[in-house]
């Protein structure tokens, strides 16, 4: 999985593309990670219910206007974060919505969000940490929803989450890295 001390799996993955023909190697990643993003972007629209597809085209269009229409076509481990943390939450809230879905497409779309948690998985930290985040959240919210989760019972699980978090924050350099937060930079 990606890592800030090693180089990431997004780098060996897009090696398959590159060829000796620098120019050729460049369109070739390009119109790799274009496809990914297409197909990511066809699974919210196909998997989603009306007020899903809503929440994903929101959610894409916030996040798209300002940095990623220059991004998701890039071969760098970036374009493959940004499109995970804008899209494996709404997956996973698809998923997980009542639906009358044939067991093909279910099955499909749980595909999709496994395979959009891998794009942050494979590429950058702070990317899988933003889509764990997000998702946990929408398991929470579907839980309460469903009555399989009380408020006792998330103030403990979320009180285990933050205790697993926080040694394993202790133990990774670079999840440390990346959730460093100085208070002298804010208030001074």
């Amino acid at each position: 999985l990606a890592s800030s001390t090693k180089k990431s799996p997004f780098y060996s993955i897009l090696n398959v593309f590159v060829t000796k023909n620098a120019t050729q190697s460049v369109l070739i990643l390009r119109i790799f990670n274009s496809f990914i993003s297409v197909l990511v972007f066809f699974a919210l629209l196909y998997f989603g219910t009306n007020r899903s597809r809503i929440a994903s085209i929101s959610a894409w269009t916030f996040t798209i206007v300002p940095i990623i229409i220059a991004t998701l076509w890039q071969p760098n481990p970036r374009s493959w974060g940004y499109l995970s943390v804008m899209s494996s939450w709404i997956l996973l809230h698809i998923a997980l919505s009542k639906n009358d879905f044939k067991k093909t497409k279910q099955i499909c779309l749980w595909i999709a969000f496994t395979f959009s948690l891998l794009l942050a998985f494979t590429s950058r930290v702070d990317a899988s940490l933003f889509s764990i985040f997000a998702c946990g959240i929408v398991l929470a919210a579907h839980l309460f929803k469903e009555g399989r989760l009380k408020p006792k019972q998330l103030v403990i699980a979320s009180s285990i989450f933050l205790a697993v978090f926080l040694m394993v924050r202790f133990l990774s350099t670079s999840i440390k890295w990346y959730t460093q937060f100085s208070f002298n930079a804010v208030f001074s």
